[in-house]
């Protein structure tokens, strides 16, 4: 399926794409290098119609906005305790009662016959405990959301020429995806870097990849935005203190780059 500047499936151009050999349709909740929220819920409504399973990736999402598998229409979803900062290497799947997973490996009753294999206990706790801390600090919400709209507001007042990616259409909070005209991203990377501040040119799961995001060629940008954009985060254990640090060096290293340009 193609996707639209904002990252979205277009919810009519899916339904017509449905044919008698459609049995399941997965989507992404919200991108996890831009954090543009797709419309589940239109995209549930028309699955549930034509009875297509509906298979939603919530990993990205999980903990920063409300899902509710009924609302949306929902067979199946994926959750991840890392996201929430619980354990690594622990996860979930939601399985409608109406839904029948045929297994690929065999063996073991403790899991309803649905896998073999001795449960993860500690990484089960530990995600309990994640899901636990995360119902407790949902007044985070807003700091977050504040922080990160905060950093864009004064990075554009810093840099007028920086673009957005994304910021059109609904995203999540804690994600910024930024154009710098004129410095690759991989050299705003490790110049931060140096200077102990993480971010990103791509997603983690593809880091080490030398190809362009195959997310913002999806959503249609020229080669050049693609390779000088950068994704930044923002949860829990931000402050406003690193938000300001990180400001002050992402301009010095963008005015730095600036010196070497000849302009025509």
């Amino acid at each position: 399926m193609n996707v639209n500047k904002l990252g979205q499936v277009d919810p009519e151009e899916l339904k017509s794409s449905i044919d008698s050999d459609t049995i399941l349709v997965s989507v992404m909740m919200a991108n996890n290098e831009t954090g543009c929220l797709l419309p589940i819920k239109e995209i549930g409504a028309i699955l549930s119609e034509q009875k297509v399973l509906f298979h939603v990736d919530a990993v990205q999402a999980f903990g920063k906005i409300d899902i509710s598998v009924q609302d949306l229409k929902v067979d199946l979803l994926t959750l991840s305790a890392h996201k929430i900062y619980g354990p690594k290497g622990i996860a979930a799947l939601y399985i409608g009662n109406d839904v029948s997973v045929e297994r690929i490996l065999h063996g073991g009753a403790q899991e309803r016959n649905r896998r073999p294999g001795t449960e993860n206990i500690t990484g089960i706790i530990g995600f309990f405990e994640a899901v636990t801390q995360m119902n407790e600090k949902k007044d985070e919400h807003n700091r977050i959301f504040n922080l990160r709209n905060y950093f864009e507001h004064e990075l554009k007042q810093r840099i007028p020429d920086i673009l957005i990616n994304g910021v059109e259409g609904p995203r999540l909070y804690s994600h910024s995806n930024i154009y710098f005209p004129f410095i690759p991203g991989d050299a705003m990377l490790m110049n931060l870097d140096i200077q102990g501040i993480a971010v990103s040119v791509g997603s983690a799961c593809s880091s080490g990849s030398q190809r362009p995001s195959h997310v913002l060629t999806a959503m249609g940008f020229e080669p050049e935005r693609i390779n000088r954009s950068v994704r930044f985060s923002f949860g829990r254990f931000t402050s406003r203190e690193e938000t300001e640090q990180a400001l002050d060096r992402i301009s010095e290293i963008y005015q730095s780059r600036l010196k070497g340009i000849k302009y025509v």
